[in-house]
């Protein structure tokens, strides 16, 4: 009898264990379940989240950027703007939203085929309708074409849209609406990736503190007339690239744009700081 009663109890010990076993099995299994479709959900908003980060980079990094500009209603839609420019701006992931956001309303449009570029302009009326201003003509951009992954040295045009900053001259000043610094004998740009000074314009008769920059002026052909477009600026990234301008000039660059100095000269002539003029290099 006892005997009986020990089976017994060892027949209800597996059972119970086998039941609290299943039990549990289920309760983890569940569990994970819940725990995957979390990390899924989180995948997509993470996926979701990079996706608009990538298309926002440029904008956030160079227009100091359009905060939720996919919300804005544009006055235009976007079938009534010129098609190209649309399919332009299409490549670059900016949208006509994100341009009115940063009241941008001229554009230079470098729309790049290898080391070669078809370069044209547009102006925006205060109704937010897109015009080409007709002024088109053929240039140049970096011996190795653009791209969004040049860096120092590369010889690639780096690929988005980006202010258009100051313009120079070195002799005779051109006509134009941006603000303009005339280039000197002092007049550097400096390229030195270690150097704190790296991309940004100085002018200095003295001692130097950087280990390589571009003395402007002996570019008397390609500087003599130009602007520049504000690249790896706000903040600077060492490496990223340096030096990048749009200016006189009929071959493959380092990194610019170039074209002859007439089609320079008309651009600067039309461009405006007030218009808060911007370029796209695609």
């Amino acid at each position: 009898m006892k005997n009986l009663r020990m089976l017994f109890c060892m027949l209800m010990g597996l059972l119970i264990g086998s039941v609290l076993g299943i039990v549990i099995a289920n309760l983890t299994h569940n569990q994970q379940k819940k725990k995957h479709a979390q990390m899924a959900a989180t995948e997509v908003t993470a996926t979701a989240d990079a996706t608009a980060g990538d298309v926002a980079t440029p904008m956030e990094e160079q227009m100091h950027t359009a905060q939720d500009a996919t919300g804005t209603d544009a006055a235009v839609p976007d079938e009534a703007q010129p098609e190209a420019l649309t399919e332009i701006l299409n490549r670059s992931l900016v949208s006509y939203a994100q341009l009115a956001e940063v009241s941008c309303r001229q554009l230079v449009v470098v729309d790049a085929d290898h080391d070669k570029a078809t370069i044209s302009m547009y102006i925006c009326d205060t109704d937010g309708k897109w015009t080409d201003t007709g002024l088109t003509t053929e240039g140049y951009v970096g011996a190795n074409g653009v791209s969004r992954e040049s860096y120092e040295g590369s010889r690639m045009t780096p690929a988005g849209v980006f202010p258009i900053g100051e313009a120079f001259y070195i002799e005779e000043k051109p006509k134009t609406g941006l603000s303009t610094f005339q280039i000197t004998e002092n007049t550097y740009w400096v390229d030195d990736e270690d150097s704190e000074l790296y991309n940004q314009r100085i002018e200095l008769d003295g001692e130097k503190t950087w280990q390589s920059a571009e003395r402007m002026i002996e570019y008397t052909d390609a500087y003599k007339y130009g602007f520049v477009v504000e690249y790896n600026q706000n903040p600077v990234e060492p490496g990223r690239g340096s030096a990048i301008f749009f200016h006189v000039g009929q071959q493959p660059t380092l990194g610019c744009i170039a074209t002859t100095e007439d089609m320079v000269l008309a651009y600067l002539a039309e461009l405006s700081k007030d218009m808060h003029p911007y370029i796209v290099i695609q």
